[in-house]
C-alpha cells in the first residue's frame, strides 16, 4: 500500500475477510480436541461483509491517511500489474479471487469461529487497529 491505494478489479462486491489469528485459534482447538472434529469441515468467516471501498475507508480512518480503492476493468488490471513486476500467475489468482466473485451471490457468514473457540471473530476494525503501523 505504498501508493496509498487498493487496486483490484472487485467493483462493489462484498467479501468476508477473516483474521489469520482466528484461523489459528480454530486450528488449535481442532487439534487439541480432535475427537470432536473427525470427518467435519468448517467454513470460517468473519461476521462482516465489506466491499473494498468500505475496507479502504476503515483503513484510512484507522491509520489517519487516505487510502483509495480503485476498481479497474479487467484489461486495465491485467496490463497494469506486470508493469509493477507482478508475475502473471499471481495476477491470474488475484483475478479469480477479486473479479469472479462479481458473478456470485453475496457470501454468507458463519458462526463456526465462535462455536469452536468461544470467541467472536476479530472485526476488520480490530484488524486495522492491531496492524495500523504495518498498514501505513
Amino acid at each position: 500500500m505504498n501508493d496509498q491505494r487498493i487496486y483490484l478489479p472487485a467493483g462493489q462486491v462484498k467479501f468476508t475477510i477473516i483474521d489469520a489469528e482466528d484461523i489459528g485459534a480454530v486450528a488449535a482447538k481442532v487439534l487439541v480436541e480432535r475427537q470432536n472434529h473427525i470427518n467435519k469441515s468448517y467454513e470460517l468467516t468473519n461476521s462482516e461483509r465489506l466491499t473494498f471501498s468500505e475496507m479502504a475507508e476503515k483503513i484510512s480512518k484507522g491509520i489517519g491517511k487516505t487510502i483509495k480503492f480503485i476498481s479497474p476493468n479487467l484489461l486495465q488490471f491485467f496490463f497494469t500489474k506486470p508493469k509493477e513486476s507482478m508475475p502473471t500467475m499471481l495476477i491470474s489468482v488475484m483475478i479469480m479471487l477479486d473479479y469472479f466473485p462479481r458473478f456470485q451471490k453475496t457470501p454468507k457468514t458463519t458462526q463456526w469461529i465462535k462455536t469452536i473457540t468461544g470467541q467472536e471473530p476479530k472485526s476488520f476494525d480490530n484488524f486495522v487497529l492491531a496492524n495500523r503501523y504495518q498498514l501505513r
